[in-house]
C-alpha cells in the first residue's frame, strides 16, 4: 500500500523530471565553463588534483582557441603543484610556456618550471632553465623579479651565499630582502674547519671537539685518553717495556685519539650543517611563499 510520504516524493520526482526536459540543454554541467566552475569549488576545498582533472576536461572540449589555452594550462599547471604532483605541474607549465604570447608570459612561465625543478630537488635544472631566459647571477633581473627570486632560492640551496646575496640585492620586493638578509648570514657565518679540529685533537684530545661546539665530548676524550696514556706510562715504568698492561692501555689509548681526531673533523662538519640548516629552513618559508 502506497503511503502519503511515498507518493508526495513520487509526485517531486516526476515534477522535477518534467522540468529538466523541459529545460533541454540550458543546463549543460559537462559544459567547458561549468567544469572551470566545478574546478573552482573543488579549489576551495583544497581538492587540488581533482581540481586539475576537472580542468584538463574542460580545456579538451575548448579545442585550440588561443586566448583561453595558456589560461588553463597555467591553472592545471597551479592545481596540480598545489596538490602535489610536480611532474603533471611540470609538464602543464611547459605547455604553457610553449604558448606564452608575450615576454612577460614567457618569463612568468620560465620561474614556475624552475621554481617546480627547484621543490623537486632538482636545482641545476632550474637554474638551467632561468639561463635559457638570460637570468644568471651575472644578469639577474634579466626576466623580471620572479625568475632572480626563484635563481637565488637555487643558490642559496647551493651555499653561493655570495651570489645569492647579490642577485637578491637587485630585488624590491620583500622576498628580495629577506632573501638577501639569509645570503649574508650564510656568507658572514662562523664555520668551523674539520683540518683545524682535527689538527688540534691531534696535538691535545678532545680539544677540536671544544673547537667545533661538542664540549661534552671533548672532555669525554681528553680524560679517557689521558687516562690510558697515565696507566701505560706508569705500567712501563714499574714493569719495563715487556709490561702486558702497559701494552695493552697504550694500543687502546691510540685507537681511541685516531677516533678522536677523526671524530672531531667529524664534529667540525656537523657544526657547520646544523648551521647552513638553520638559514635553509628560513629559505625554504620563503619559498613556500612566493607563487
Amino acid at each position: 500500500m502506497r503511503t502519503p510520504a511515498l507518493s508526495l516524493l513520487l509526485t517531486l520526482l516526476a515534477a522535477g523530471a518534467i522540468a529538466a526536459e523541459e529545460a533541454g540543454d540550458s543546463l549543460d554541467f559537462y559544459s567547458p565553463q561549468n567544469l572551470v566552475r566545478f574546478a573552482d569549488s573543488l579549489e576551495m576545498e583544497g581538492d587540488y588534483i581533482r581540481a586539475a582533472e576537472e580542468l584538463e576536461r574542460a580545456l579538451a572540449l575548448l579545442g585550440a582557441e588561443p586566448e583561453v589555452v595558456p589560461a588553463l594550462y597555467r591553472r592545471i599547471a597551479e592545481a596540480y603543484r598545489h596538490g602535489g604532483d610536480l611532474e603533471r605541474a611540470l609538464k602543464s607549465y611547459e605547455r604553457w610556456r610553449g604558448l606564452a604570447a608575450s615576454a612577460e608570459d614567457r618569463a612568468a612561465s620560465a620561474a614556475r618550471i624552475a621554481y617546480t625543478y627547484y621543490l623537486m630537488e632538482r636545482y641545476q635544472q632550474s637554474l638551467e632553465v632561468l639561463a635559457a631566459e638570460g637570468c644568471t647571477p651575472a644578469t639577474p633581473q634579466a626576466g623580471g623579479e620572479e625568475p632572480a627570486l626563484v635563481l637565488c632560492l637555487d643558490l642559496l640551496t647551493l651555499g653561493r651565499w655570495d651570489e645569492a646575496a647579490s642577485v637578491a640585492a637587485a630585488g624590491e620586493s620583500e622576498s628580495a630582502r629577506t632573501l638577501r638578509a639569509l645570503a649574508l648570514r650564510g656568507a658572514e657565518g662562523s664555520r668551523k674547519s674539520a683540518v683545524a679540529a682535527a689538527l688540534m685533537s691531534t696535538v691535545v684530545p678532545g680539544l677540536g671537539k671544544f673547537y667545533a661546539g661538542t664540549a661534552g665530548d671533548g672532555l669525554f676524550s681528553l680524560l679517557s685518553i689521558g687516562t690510558l696514556v697515565t696507566l701505560s706510562v706508569l705500567s712501563f715504568h714499574a714493569e719495563g717495556v715487556r709490561s702486558a698492561e702497559g701494552w695493552i692501555a697504550a694500543s687502546l689509548a691510540a685507537v681511541l685519539h685516531a677516533g678522536n681526531i677523526w671524530g672531531s673533523a667529524q664534529a667540525a662538519r656537523r657544526y657547520n650543517d646544523r648551521l647552513d640548516q638553520t638559514i635553509l629552513h628560513d629559505v625554504a618559508a620563503v619559498a613556500a611563499g612566493l607563487f
